[in-house]
């Protein structure tokens, strides 16, 4: 029996499109475009979800950014989550599940989560926070999940897990782990947890 829910931060419980703050940083929509392709397609922006120092990362980027961009990249290393917004209508929604399931976080995010976390009041009556940078695993590897069952000593039948990536769901999936790809409509979420509820 499903007892326990899982939910992912970005794009589930807040909002975060990463582009704006490229631009925002940047001045420039090509140099935000520029900007957010050497992060996200180089893979850099996973290694600050690992936990790598936040110094590292702007100094691995501007090695592969023109000069003009470097002042640029600092910002948005140490600023990304400023623009982070709580999905207020999720956040009722997860209130309400409270009542009958256990909730718990399963996020990839940077170290700067503590620092950012105490604006989201909602965290505060999750039954468990698990953060990627702490352990230096990612989704969808199959290891993040095993640590986050045994951590909280949970079993996958009783788990099921929302995220905004379809290769997160399917990498929880290797393990048992049922789960929905939450692609902001909040409806199919609560059919989703319905079914697996009745």
């Amino acid at each position: 029996m499903i007892d326990t829910l899982i939910f992912d931060l970005g794009n589930v419980i807040v909002d975060f499109i990463p582009l704006s703050i490229y631009e925002k940083a940047t001045g420039s929509t090509s140099d935000g475009q520029l900007l957010y392709d050497l992060f996200m397609s180089s893979g850099i922006w996973h290694e600050l979800d690992r936990g790598i120092p936040l110094e590292q990362v702007i100094t691995l980027t501007s090695q592969k950014a023109p000069q003009h961009l470097h002042e640029a990249i600092a910002y948005v290393v140490h600023n990304w989550h400023d623009d982070l917004v709580l999905n207020t209508e999720m956040a009722s929604y997860i209130k309400q599940l409270q009542v009958d399931f256990n909730v718990y976080l399963l996020s990839n995010v940077s170290k700067q989560f503590h620092d950012f976390r105490d604006r989201f009041s909602i965290l505060d009556s999750f039954d468990g926070l698990y953060i990627s940078a702490d352990t230096k695993l990612l989704k969808p590897n199959i290891e993040i999940y095993e640590d986050f069952l045994t951590t909280f000593s949970l079993q996958p039948q009783q788990c099921f897990f929302i995220d905004d990536k379809e290769e997160n769901i399917l990498g929880a999936k290797q393990i048992g782990i049922k789960g929905h790809v939450f692609d902001q409509d909040i409806e199919a979420l609560k059919k989703a947890i319905y079914e697996i509820s009745s």
